[in-house]
């Protein structure tokens, strides 16, 4: 017998295009074979996104609750997605920015992943880089390897250290599912890291402390567009943005009690990169030649070009 929503969706929404919205909001209302619940965060939102996000929850108001306000000051992502953590219901949450969409079966096949490895705390997958929203650009579209092997659970705080160097890929919240109790462990998102470094920050709180388990399947689509965030971020904002997530990572790692010699070399590796760019990029671009040499021998395993539709069914675990 139904007793309540599976997993709760926070959507925060700021200046988005009108219709980038309503298509999420409607990604999360095509949902198969899973009790949702969406909670939309008008986080200083256009009165168009407003009225959209109000007319969706009076369709379907057992499921679709709409917090927060209209014009004013952004509370920015992180206090966006704490103020509707905090209206949710579901032992499980994910997340949804308010211009990408999940495919129908994405909740539904995340969860049983989670429910099918009870000692892991959140599972990420793949995603597609998504061009061809638009006629023009219909051949870019593409999904970044994980790094790591789907299918498994890793043990914190092991792929910290693989998020920092890029040999795994930092996950888009649109392809995470996290348990309540995890972000209730580590208090949510941080307020305090206010750039390009919000949502790493908060993986890497759940990464330090619980099990993550990755799953390769393709199950949702970040859109790109000249007016993202992460697209409009300069050069030299990113590498301040960087030094300032290190220097927080620092402190949380030590909040953490996690002492490992890998994560702590890592930080450091990265400190280095960013006081020596033009050396950093010089290393990167001869470790890159037999990578590549590696790649034109062995045809197809250069990386992934469409998205994935099933995964294995059983889980390895990893330290």
């Amino acid at each position: 017998m139904e007793s309540g929503p599976q997993v709760s969706v926070v959507l925060p929404v700021h200046d988005t295009p009108l219709d980038f919205f309503r298509e999420a909001i409607d990604s999360v209302r095509a949902q198969r074979d899973v009790r949702w619940e969406l909670v939309i965060v008008l986080d200083a939102a256009t009165e168009g996104c407003a009225r959209a996000a109000r007319a969706m929850a009076a369709l379907d108001p057992d499921r679709i609750q709409v917090v927060g306000h209209v014009g004013g000051t952004p509370r920015r992502p992180s206090g966006a997605r704490n103020l509707g953590i905090a209206r949710t219901r579901a032992p499980v949450i994910g997340f949804l920015d308010s211009d990408d969409v999940f495919e129908p079966h994405a909740l539904a096949t995340r969860l049983a992943a989670l429910a099918a490895n009870p000692g892991a705390a959140m599972v990420f997958g793949s995603t597609l880089y998504w061009h061809s929203w638009t006629a023009k650009a219909t051949d870019r579209d593409y999904v970044p390897s994980l790094g790591v092997e789907p299918e498994t659970v890793y043990a914190p705080p092991s792929l910290v250290p693989r998020f920092l160097d890029g040999t795994a890929v930092v996950p888009c919240p649109c392809s995470i599912l996290v348990t309540r109790a995890a972000v209730e462990a580590v208090g949510g998102f941080d307020e305090s890291v206010r750039n390009i470094y919000e949502d790493q920050a908060f993986l890497a709180r759940i990464a330090l402390r619980f099990p993550l388990l990755a799953d390769g399947r393709v199950l949702d689509r970040y859109r790109q567009h000249s007016d993202s965030w992460t697209a409009t971020a300069g050069l030299s904002s990113e590498r301040e943005a960087r030094m300032y997530f290190l220097d927080w990572l620092e402190k949380e790692i030590a909040a953490a009690g996690v002492s490992d010699p890998t994560l702590r070399r890592a930080v450091t590796r990265e400190r280095w990169k960013l006081r020596h760019p033009h050396l950093a990029r010089l290393i990167r671009l001869v470790r890159r030649v037999p990578r590549r040499l590696a790649a034109t021998a062995r045809p197809g395993t250069s990386g992934q070009r469409h998205a994935e539709s099933s995964g294995a069914n059983h889980t390895r675990s990893a330290s």
